[in-house]
Formats: C-alpha cells, sequence, structure tokens
C-alpha cells in the first residue's frame, strides 16, 4: 500500500521555500535554468549528499564505549545513538532526519538533471552527465537503505521494508511513495550503477575527485556488489580501478602510505591530508563539506574510543606483526583519537562569525577498495588472493605481509580457547548466507580487522556489523548493559518523525 509524504522533506536545498506550495511555485522557473550542458554540470554539483550517517553509526557500533557517566556530550545525538534509543532531534547536527533530507535532495537534483538532458534530446554530449547522474542516485539510496534498513541478504530481504526510489522529480502535491523492500531497493541501485557507470568520463571534470571518476565508479560498484553478494562482480569492478590497465595482470593502484601521516603533529594538518585531493589513495571525496560535530565530540566525551577497545582495533597485533604505528599519535588511554574527521568550522557570513563545523569524508579509497576485493576473494574460497590483498594493505600500513596460512593461524588463536583470545577479533557472527567454518571464517574475520582499522571514525563499522549479524554489548557505566542481536530491529534507524507521522510506515519496534 503506497503511502503519501509530504515533499518538504525531500526538498531541494537549491530552492528556498517555506512549504510544499512554494516549492512547487518556484520548482519551473528553476529547473528551465538547467537547460544547457554547462547548467546541468553546475546542477550535479547538488546530487552528492552534504549529510552522511558516520556520527550515528559510529557511536552505534562496537568502536565506542562508555567512559563515565560523569562526562557530558556536546549534543543529544550521541547520546542517544550510543544507547539505541530514538533519536528525535531535528534541528541539530549529526542526525537522522538531516541525512533522510539530503540524500532525497542529491536523489531530486540527479533527476533533475536527468529530465534536463532528456528535454535537450539527450545529447552526446550529456552522456557522462547522465552517467553521473545515474550514479549519484544510486549512492543516495544506498546510503539511505544502510541507514534506515537491514542489511541485505538472501534470507529476509525480499519481505523487510525498504526506502522509497526517486526516479522522477515530483511533479504534484500529495504525490504518494511506496517503501518497497530491500531486494526491490537494491535491484533498482543495480540498475542505475548499470546503465550509468558505462557513461562516465573523466574529462569533463576540473577536479575530477569531487565527482564520480571512473575509479570512483568501479569503487562503489565493487563495494554495492559485495553487499549484494555478487563477488565475481565485486571483484571485476575492483580490478578496473586496482589492477594495471595496460596488462590487466599487475596490482598498480597506490595505496595510503601511512608513514607520511607519523610526521604530523597537528589534528588539522592530519586531517586535511587524509581528506586531500593530492591524496592518491583518494578516489572519491564529498564534493561538499559534509556538516558534523563528529570530530567535536570524539575523544572528548562520555562515549569514546579507548584503549581497551583499541587493544582488539589499533592497537592490536595482526598477521602483521606488532600493532600499526602512527594510529597512536593523538588522545590518551580513556580517549584515543584519529582525528580523519576533525571538524573544520566553515563560515557563510564572516562579518558575523556565522557558519557551521564541518567535516571532509572520503567515500571511495584505494585502501577501502582493496579490502573489499579480499573480502569477494574470501568469500569466493580464493584465499590465497585474498592474502595478497590483505598484504598490500600490512605493508602500505608499516607491517609485514602474510601468507594464508598465517593469516589462518593468527584468526583461529583470537578465538574462544586460542593462544591470543579476543573477542573483539574473533566475532560472534551470524550472517544470513553461508560462511564456511575454519578458513574462509578466519579470512573473513581478517578482512573485517583490517577494515575496522581503516575504518575508524567513518561508522562504516555498523555496515559490517549488521551485514554478518554480529552480536555485540555496549557498557553503560552504572547502568543495564545493552546487548544489540544478530539483525535487532534497532540497526535500523527509525524513519524521521515528520515523515512517519505523513503516512510512510515505520520501521517496526519491539525490542525496548
Amino acid at each position: 500500500m503506497k503511502k503519501r509524504i509530504l515533499y518538504s522533506l525531500l526538498a531541494l536545498p537549491l530552492v528556498a521555500m517555506t512549504s510544499c506550495n512554494d516549492f512547487l511555485d518556484d520548482l519551473p522557473d528553476n529547473r528551465t535554468e538547467a537547460n544547457t550542458p554547462d547548467k546541468i554540470r553546475n546542477l550535479l554539483v547538488s546530487a552528492y549528499p552534504t549529510a552522511l550517517p558516520w556520527t550515528i553509526h559510529e557511536y552505534m557500533s562496537d568502536n565506542m564505549t562508555d567512559v563515565n557517566r560523569h562526562y557530558g556530550f556536546i549534543a543529544p545525538v550521541f547520546n542517544q545513538a550510543y544507547n539505541f534509543k530514538e533519536i528525535d532531534g531535528i534541528d541539530e547536527y549529526d542526525n537522522p532526519t538531516a541525512v533522510w533530507e539530503a540524500c532525497y535532495s542529491a536523489a531530486a537534483a540527479a533527476n533533475m538533471a536527468l529530465e534536463s538532458i532528456e528535454q535537450l534530446g539527450n545529447p552526446d554530449e550529456c552522456s557522462p552527465m547522465r552517467g553521473e547522474a545515474l550514479l549519484c542516485r544510486a549512492y543516495a539510496h544506498f546510503v539511505l537503505a544502510n541507514t534506515f534498513c537491514q542489511a541485505y541478504n538472501p534470507q529476509s530481504s525480499n519481505t523487510d521494508l525498504g526506502i522509497p526510489y526517486l526516479e522522477e522529480t515530483e511533479k504534484s502535491v500529495g504525490a504518494t511513495y511506496s517503501r518497497g523492500t530491500v531486494a526491490s531497493v537494491y535491484a533498482k541501485i543495480e540498475k542505475d550503477i548499470v546503465d550509468g557507470l558505462p557513461l562516465i568520463s573523466d574529462e569533463i571534470y576540473k577536479q575530477i575527485k569531487y565527482h564520480f571518476n571512473s575509479d570512483a565508479a568501479n569503487a562503489f560498484a565493487a563495494q554495492f556488489y559485495l553487499y549484494y553478494g555478487d563477488y565475481a562482480k565485486s571483484i571485476a569492478h575492483a580490478d578496473k580501478v586496482l589492477m594495471d590497465k595496460i596488462t590487466g595482470t599487475s596490482f598498480s593502484a597506490e595505496l595510503r602510505d601511512m608513514s607520511v601521516f607519523a610526521n604530523f603533529t597537528a589534528r588539522k594538518e592530519f586531517a586535511y591530508q587524509w581528506a586531500s585531493t593530492d591524496e592518491p589513495a583518494n578516489l572519491m571525496l564529498c564534493p561538499a563539506f559534509t556538516i558534523s560535530l563528529y570530530g567535536m565530540q570524539s575523544g572528548n566525551g562520555r562515549y569514546s574510543y579507548t584503549s581497551q577497545i583499541s587493544s582488539s582495533v589499533t592497537g592490536s597485533s595482526g598477521p602483521w606483526g606488532n600493532p600499526l604505528p602512527v594510529y597512536q599519535l593523538f588522545g590518551d588511554q580513556s580517549s584515543m583519537v584519529f582525528p580523519k574527521a576533525d571538524p573544520w568550522f566553515i563560515y557563510s557570513d564572516i562579518g558575523s562569525d556565522v557558519g557551521d563545523y564541518k567535516a571532509m569524508f572520503a567515500a571511495f579509497t584505494t585502501d577501502k577498495l582493496t579490502l573489499w576485493r579480499a573480502e569477494a576473494y574470501a568469500m569466493m574460497n580464493e584465499f590465497d588472493k585474498a592474502a595478497e590483498d590483505l598484504s598490500r594493505w600490512y605493508v602500505s600500513h608499516g607491517r609485514s605481509a602474510a601468507n594464508k596460512t598465517q593469516i589462518y593461524n593468527f584468526y583461529e588463536a583470537c578465538k574462544p580457547g586460542g593462544s591470543y583470545e579476543n573477542p573483539g577479533i574473533y566475532l560472534d557472527m551470524n550472517p544470513r548466507f553461508a560462511i564456511a567454518p575454519d578458513m574462509q571464517t578466519n579470512f573473513i574475520l581478517a578482512c573485517l580487522h583490517a577494515r575496522r582499522i581503516e575504518t575508524l571514525h567513518e561508522g562504516t563499522r555498523l555496515e559490517d556489523l549488521k551485514r554478518f549479524g554480529v552480536r555485540y554489548t555496549h557498557y553503560v557505566d552504572r547502568g543495564t548493559n545493552i546487548d544489540i542481536l544478530p539483525y535487532d530491529e534497532r540497526l535500523a534507524l527509525q524513519l524521521p518523525n515528520k515523515v512517519t507521522s505523513a503516512g510512510l510506515p515505520a520501521n517496526p519496534r519491539t525490542t525496548n
């Protein structure tokens, strides 16, 4: 059954508005402005989300713990996310409403571009822009699905609630939408990727790392197909970035050289280089600074990434040998910080000190892509190739390569009763897809371990916990601990109140 959504929830930031009718009154004039290839190209700048769920997801993950109930927090969202409470703020940073509206605004901008291209008669000059618009639309809905839905899996995704997929601009007040299912959303994402990726051309961009360039588009496809369970396609798309484009055999992509970051003593300097367009490992950065207080709260509040958690993450040994260098530069044992997400205050009116705290986000990097491919190899039982990819990441991070046997043995030792028993590394996984015991399980743990380090403070750790049905616990200082079960309903964030009030079905909630 279709339900109504007020269009004000999806309104483009291009148009100043105070109501649905105001927006619709302005829309035709703004749409006719995108009547040349240059104007369509400018419109696509708005087709990338300016708010992401990284803060909410990081505080919901096992990367955070309760340091002390006497510490405070900058905004209620940090407390609500950690404690798996419904996040009700709409006028604050880092909240589900901001993510919802930013992603749908991005999708609406992509749809406006697509319709404008069609009105121009689909000229060849606009084909790369059409490709970018389709990739942007797919990415916005991919973010939404990973935020407001359960993870895709072959067992329940045909019935799990999805999110509305916007495939055209709204042309009337009171348009109706259906949430569909996670499976139907993923099918539409795939179609947009398949249709859009061949059209991508790097030649139309002045700064390709702020757009879906060919490498970033293939990296997105590799991540999507990994989550979708099509491992051969995930590897094929990763190869287009990571393999030598002439010989098709050798690994040619440059991973992040972590020794460079060991020279930084200032957090801002570290963060600037991490999200720099000059960093070879960065394939695509968010085109606009993302509004976030995460960098201010991290290492400075009740819920933190601590030395205790670090023993399973950046402070742990691994198949690479000793704990990785660089990661221990900032913070102290109670609140350690890896400052890639340090905030920048961006002035909108310098004269009156008006502005927002924002952070740059490297959406796609060669490091993440290498670890996605390693996981796909592991799921295909190609463990030697998975070990090669993992070892490239180990070496780029200042440690030693490891072969298949060494990787297997390390994670075998981490299991309960093992010589290096570590429950933060040997996870309680309960996926809704098949993983064989022993070798395959240990290689998946190796990929999740490395990616937990690589994506620290980015929130995507929660996506892995959801995908693999990991059981974990949030400690509550002088309170009742919170047990998160596999496919816990609370892992799918609740839709914004004004969306459900308008009639869109809410996510089920039977867990307190």
